[in-house]
């Protein structure tokens, strides 16, 4: 290949039949202490050599330099093959110039040189390659392009009366830059203090993280990554936190693809958002599941972890009663909710569920049918407040249980004392279950009865023809 970075692989082939002496044997020829690859015989002086710029790649200027330290030579891929192969590492810093100080690689020109002393034509030659050591320029990136506001335990109150655990956002930094990927196999890691993180608030700023380093996230990827935490206790000019501080990641990449140092850069904002509530449906059946969800950005603290929240969050209230979402739990819940929290969707959604089930009455007082149920969320930190607590805003979604009223159709006006009868009710109000087949009457309910002007039947069911 035509470009290399340090610690990249270099792979020397050289085809020559003469290098075969032996046709039984795979031929090797080692690199001499000098830093020449030597073919111990009197013709000549060696068949390979590296320079680096103008200067041959030794170790004049520290013992671990050269081609000999780098362990190369030249070995034949199969008996009488005549196809020769070595390797080595690029190095960080060669010996170079008349005074052979040790000076980076990057920038620099690569040659190496074959000395054929017999070609086709019976003649001595030199041929040769080249390629270039470059760099690469390196990139930071934020995990988020918004973040919430860091929020004490003190602030967020459910309708339950429990606070909110303390609100800590999970930052992940990432640097992309191949230039420390050094080894081939293993985990890199770029030092402490090439990445820092910083608060901006007008012209105020402050050093929010710098002391860490970041670990490739795996062998050979080139990115490297760090988690932190902004915290309650992070402070800009000795303020808190707060909506619209501006949150930049820097990262001091020593050597970029044109050679010389720059900072990259990536910035995030600190927003304060509304929360919202919503249902699949506005209308639900007495027994019904509904999913209820709370969108809430200001609870997505970790953007790869999947977050959940106590259902006090939500209050009901209908003419039936006042409760919470997590009344009775976790040994008798009236809304059996599943999940027994406010679920996170997934990963960085911000979007949180549960199902509950309509129940059919609050402590001992029954669910009317078409009766209002308003769910109230109360969002502490809406949008437009530096900080949660600042105000609130009660956030509202009404829902009604059904009340479609019900048929009954008998197949005929008139029977004789022998024919069977077909009763069918059209009743959506006690479809209770989607997935089940229901019931109307029974034992248990005896809102079905069947009579004549003799008799009755009390405990009287019909079963639903299909779920």
């Amino acid at each position: 290949q035509d470009a290399y970075k340090t610690a990249d692989t270099v792979t020397i082939t050289v085809t020559d039949m003469d290098l075969n002496v032996d046709s039984s044997l795979v031929d090797t020829y080692i690199t001499r202490a000098d830093d020449l690859v030597g073919d111990n015989d009197s013709i000549g002086d060696h068949v390979l050599d590296v320079y680096i710029s103008d200067d041959l790649w030794d170790d004049t200027c520290n013992a671990n330099y050269g081609l000999t330290a780098s362990g190369f030579q030249l070995t034949e891929t199969g008996t009488a093959t005549g196809v020769f192969t070595g390797t080595f590492q690029i190095p960080e810093n060669y010996c170079a110039g008349s005074t052979d100080i040790a000076t980076p690689t990057t920038g620099e020109d690569m040659f190496v040189n074959y000395n054929d002393y017999l070609d086709a034509g019976g003649n001595a030659i030199e041929v040769g390659d080249a390629a270039t050591v470059t760099a690469n320029s390196g990139s930071v990136t934020l995990d988020r392009s918004v973040y919430p506001v860091p929020f004490t335990s003190a602030v967020y109150k459910q309708h339950d009366d429990v606070m909110v655990s303390e609100g800590n956002i999970t930052l992940y930094v990432q640097v992309h830059d191949a230039d420390y990927d050094t080894s081939p196999t293993g985990i890199d890691t770029i030092a402490a203090g090439k990445v820092y993180i910083v608060g901006h608030r007008g012209s105020d700023s402050a050093t929010l993280e710098s002391s860490f380093a970041l670990t490739e996230i795996s062998a050979s990827a080139g990115i490297f990554e760090h988690e932190f935490m902004l915290e309650t206790t992070d402070t800009i000019a000795s303020v808190a936190l707060k909506q619209g501080d501006v949150i930049t990641a820097n990262y001091d990449d020593p050597t970029d693809a044109s050679g010389n140092a720059y900072t990259a850069t990536d910035s995030s904002t600190l927003d304060m958002r509304t929360g919202s509530l919503l249902a699949d449906k506005s209308v639900y059946v007495i027994g019904s599941d509904a999913i209820i969800t709370l969108v809430e950005p200001d609870f997505n603290f970790d953007s790869d972890g999947i977050e959940s929240y106590s259902l006090g969050l939500v209050e009901w209230d209908s003419d039936a009663g006042t409760v919470n979402l997590n009344n009775g739990c976790p040994s008798a819940c009236i809304f059996d909710p599943e999940p027994s929290k406010f679920r996170e969707t997934g990963g960085n959604t911000g979007i949180f569920q549960t199902v509950i089930e309509i129940p059919t009455k609050i402590s001992t007082t029954n669910l009317d049918r078409g009766e209002k149920i308003d769910l109230e969320y109360v969002d502490y930190g809406p949008s437009g407040e530096a900080n949660a607590a600042d105000s609130t805003e009660d956030i509202e979604l009404n829902i009604y249980t059904s009340n479609f009223g019900a048929t009954i159709e008998l197949d005929s006006k008139v029977y004789t004392w022998t024919d069977r009868v077909f009763v069918t009710i059209v009743a959506p109000d006690h479809n209770t279950d989607s997935a089940l087949i229901d019931e109307i009457g029974g034992t248990t309910d005896k809102s079905l009865t069947a009579q004549t002007r003799d008799n009755k039947l009390t405990a009287y069911k019909l079963v639903e023809n299909g779920p």
